[in-house]
């Protein structure tokens, strides 16, 4: 009796106690988030996250002084130069092309065009171009985009930034603000991880 008593002390007394879960705020600057959460040790860890736009006005610039201050603030910068995924959509565009043209069934895309935007679209794109897209649904390209360079890659990307929060220290994190909206992005990915709450 007296040995299970003291095996149940010592390993009440050696039980790790469960991590808590980091919590995102917005922070008061346009697509800046923070995501505030522990390392490993138990020590203070935080991701700054500003979303950006490819292409943008001059509305969107200076940036605000919170952003200034985070980005000089940061252990380490991440940005999103990455040409991960488009190897991959590359590689699977010829068979896209096909399963378009089998769905479109005959139907062209200039079907539904007035003959003002089928000559714009040649205009922009050249007839060989036009002749090519006219044969399969484009918005099966888009949904495919999508797929790989936004939702597969937000969800490879909560586990980096869960690992960045075990890390430690403050980290400032830039990248197209597409991936971190809705119902698809980064920090719902770590919320069904269970790693992240978010307020």
């Amino acid at each position: 009796m007296l040995a299970a008593t003291l095996v149940s002390c010592a390993t009440a007394k050696n039980a790790v106690p469960e991590k808590a879960k980091a919590v995102l705020v917005k922070e008061d600057s346009r697509m800046l988030w923070s995501i505030n959460g522990t390392d490993r040790n138990g020590n203070p860890s935080k991701i700054y996250v500003q979303g950006t736009f490819h292409i943008a006005d001059g509305r969107c610039y200076p940036v605000s002084d919170l952003v200034e201050e985070a980005f000089f603030s940061a252990d380490r910068i991440f940005g999103e130069i990455s040409g991960e995924g488009n190897i991959e959509l590359n590689i699977r565009m010829p068979s896209i092309y096909e399963e378009s043209m089998a769905r479109a069934n005959g139907r062209l895309l200039s079907d539904n065009l007035s003959d003002e935007d089928v000559l714009l679209l040649i205009q922009l794109a050249g007839e060989d171009v036009f002749n090519t897209l006219n044969q399969f649904e484009p918005w099966v390209l888009t949904e495919e985009y999508e797929k790989v360079l936004i939702f597969d890659r937000n969800e490879k990307w909560a586990g980096i930034f869960e690992d960045i929060l075990e890390e430690g220290g403050t980290t400032f994190v830039y990248a197209g603000t597409l991936h971190f909206v809705g119902d698809h992005s980064v920090f719902k990915h770590m919320e069904e991880n269970g790693t992240l709450i978010i307020e």
